[in-house]
Formats: C-alpha cells, sequence, structure tokens
C-alpha cells in the first residue's frame, strides 16, 4: 500500500516537469519567375509573375495553419489563382500562380553602373518563427524574364528570421534577382558626351590672347551644354541626399571647362596690362596643366572624402 503514494507522487512529479518543445513545421518553398513588368527604375516598383510551390508535413503543421496565409512584406498579391491542392506520403504540396505588384529601395550610387535587386519577401501571417520556418527549394528564373536594358544574374533566395519589435518573431524568406546596367552601352551613353565636351573646351588653349572673345564663346558654349546633358541625363532619377558617379564625373568635368574660362579671363587683364607675350604663353602653358590636373583632383576629393 506504500507503493501507492510513492507512485502517484512520481507521476505528479513528472507532470510538473516541463515538456520539451516541438520542433517548428519546415515548409520547403520553390519559386519558379516567369516574367517582370512595368519595371520604374526612379520609383523601384516592378510587377513580378512567378509559380509558388508550397510543401511540408501536415502532420506536423500547427492546426491553424494554411498555405493561403501568407504575404508579401514588400508589396501586394493583384492575383493568387490555386493550381492544385494535393496531400501524398510525401506529404501536401500546393501550387500557386502569383502576380504580384513590389517595391524596394533603388540605389544609385552608383549610377550608370548601378545595381538594382527586385526582391520577393515572404512570412506567414499568423505562425511565428518557433512553430513555423519557410525553408528555400528550388529557385529558377524563366529564360525568357527579361528587362530590357539590364543584365539579370541568377535568381537567389535566403530564410532569416525578421524580429519585431513588439516581441514576436517571424520566418522571412526573401528571392531577390539582381540587375546591372549594359557597361558598354552605359558607359559610352554617359561618359562620351563629358570628354568630348573637355576635348573641345581644350582647344581654346590654342587660340592666341588676342582671340579671347572665341576662347570665351569656346568655353562657356561647352559649359552650357555640359549643364544641360547632366540635367537630362538625371532627370528620370528621383531627389537623392548623395552624388552618383555620374554626378562626380560632370563636376570634375566643369572644373575642366571652368579652368578654360579662368585662363582666358586672366590673359584678357594680361593683354591690358601691357604683359609680355612670353608671360602669356606661361599664363596659358600653367593654365593647361592645371585644367588637366583640376578634373583629377575634383573627382579623387568627391569620390573619397
Amino acid at each position: 500500500m506504500r507503493a501507492l503514494p510513492v507512485a502517484l507522487g512520481l507521476v505528479a512529479l513528472l507532470a510538473a516537469l516541463p515538456t520539451a518543445a516541438a520542433d517548428p513545421v519546415a515548409v520547403t518553398v520553390d519559386l519558379h519567375l516567369i516574367s517582370v513588368g512595368n519595371y520604374d527604375t526612379a520609383k523601384g516598383t516592378y510587377t513580378l509573375d512567378f509559380y509558388l510551390h508550397m510543401r511540408w508535413d501536415p502532420q506536423q503543421a500547427p492546426a491553424n495553419f494554411t498555405p493561403e496565409q501568407f504575404e508579401f512584406m514588400n508589396g501586394r498579391a493583384a492575383s493568387r489563382e490555386l493550381l492544385s491542392d494535393e496531400t501524398g506520403p510525401a506529404g501536401r504540396d500546393v501550387w500557386y500562380r502569383i502576380q504580384a505588384n513590389l517595391y524596394n529601395s533603388p540605389a544609385f550610387a552608383d549610377y550608370p553602373f548601378d545595381a538594382q535587386r527586385l526582391t520577393i519577401t515572404l512570412e506567414d501571417t499568423i505562425n511565428q518563427a518557433d512553430t513555423l520556418v519557410f525553408v528555400p527549394g528550388s529557385t529558377t528564373l524563366d529564360a525568357d524574364a527579361r528587362v530590357a536594358g539590364w543584365r539579370q544574374n541568377n535568381l537567389t533566395a535566403l530564410a532569416t528570421v525578421k524580429e519585431y519589435p513588439f516581441g514576436e518573431s517571424y520566418s522571412r524568406l526573401t528571392y531577390t534577382l539582381e540587375l546591372r546596367r549594359e557597361p558598354v552601352s552605359s558607359a559610352l551613353r554617359t561618359f562620351l558626351p563629358p570628354v568630348a565636351f573637355m576635348l573641345v573646351a581644350s582647344f581654346s588653349f590654342f587660340f592666341d590672347r588676342s582671340q579671347a572673345s572665341n576662347r570665351l564663346a569656346l568655353g562657356t558654349g561647352m559649359l552650357i551644354t555640359a549643364v544641360g546633358f547632366h540635367i537630362s541625363q538625371t532627370v528620370s532619377l528621383p531627389p537623392l541626399g548623395a552624388l552618383t558617379l555620374f554626378d562626380k564625373v560632370m563636376i570634375s568635368a566643369y572644373s575642366f571647362i571652368a579652368s578654360t574660362i579662368l585662363v582666358t579671363t586672366v590673359l584678357v587683364f594680361g593683354e591690358q596690362m601691357k604683359l609680355p607675350q612670353r608671360i602669356a604663353e606661361l599664363v596659358n602653358r600653367r593654365g593647361a596643366i592645371l585644367a588637366i590636373a583640376l578634373p583629377v583632383v575634383v573627382f579623387l576629393a568627391l569620390h573619397y572624402l
């Protein structure tokens, strides 16, 4: 009879011990991107059309888990079509065809050689990371998925845990498609004109100081043309808080053209003061050296300081 109270005490003690938490259910997600549309570089908005396949073990899933309760954290689905929902020995498989209107913050620091990232970010709306985790599966990019004017890298997937300030954390799955501008065409379109402007402005150093009006017309004409070109190339970009690579190149070009105008102005004052011809030639030569060195110094200062 004494064994009965002892047994009851052991049962109560075991019941009081904390039970081990169950492992979160792993939901494997496959994604096949079909097309990219309506990409607005300035706003960072785009539309992605893709197939989404989710599979998991329904025996381990939380009671309140349903496949359609995921959401996009960087936009909204314009349409979500359920293609199939089957349960077999390997688990439950659900296929969707989704078209989503998404956005991401564009980065223009290296414009015109900038890289933009188009992302798809998924989270479950109910179950936190301790009960459900997303696992990246097959991630493929359709051969016909093209963005005009851009080179695209492979589609990649990354699973993380998002911690929120209100004490909740959710499993997050992020797909990233990196786009880069065509380097050759971008360089020719944006950097060849500034080089041409500086080259034309440099012709003023071959003019005699008696042709100051021609030298000034050449320099001021190139400066106005350079400013107009700069504005035309950046009008499609949003207001930025920092200079882009293209801005730094154009400011360097401005410094060269301004140097040619400054040297011409000094020569005009020298002629009015009746300075010797050899002094004028010296000023012209030293001014040419200054005009060549100044853009390099300006660009390095803007880029590294």
